[in-house]
């Protein structure tokens, strides 16, 4: 079974990368499923009210088509044909044992506006660390629960 949930990666200088996560029994793939606007939710926040009437026709029909792209990523994924997604840019995977802990920080955070579920950070046994931030849209006990389901020997921390 594939179970899935949404982060977004921060970035200062560039626009963020909204990711849909999914856990299969040896892989976390992190497949880019949107940008900065991700989500009506995202879009709100972040236009002023003059520039969202404006730009609602151009998000639309950007919103119907990263619904489509969900789609066609979710069969992909569900089939076991992710080679060729993570052949895109900004797509890779973590292998579920070179994972040593995974830690879910409820406190919001800066680059959001404090408009957020908190953070999530994988550390790797090679010491190094992968920070996200958790959407507004995506409770983090949807996160947790997706990660224990599949119940690998890596821990969870809560803070």
């Amino acid at each position: 079974m594939v179970s899935s949930f949404y982060l977004i990666k921060p970035r200062i200088t560039k626009t963020d990368i909204f990711y849909k996560v999914y856990i299969t029994e040896t892989h976390f793939y992190f497949i880019k499923v949107g940008g900065q606007f991700h989500n009506r939710y995202a879009y709100n926040k972040q236009l002023p009210d003059l520039f969202e009437i404006l730009f609602l026709f151009w998000f639309k029909r950007l919103e119907k088509k990263q619904e489509n792209l969900e789609l066609k990523i979710d069969q992909k994924v569900s089939q076991n044909e992710v080679a060729e997604l993570l052949q895109e840019r900004h797509n890779f995977s973590l292998n579920i044992g070179d994972i040593k802990e995974i830690t879910i920080n409820k406190a919001g955070t800066f680059h959001t506006g404090f408009n957020d579920n908190g953070t999530i950070t994988f550390e790797l046994l090679q010491e190094e660390k992968l920070k996200f931030i958790i959407p507004k849209t995506t409770l983090r006990m949807t996160v947790k629960r997706c990660i224990e389901l599949e119940g690998r020997a890596f821990a969870i921390r809560e803070l």
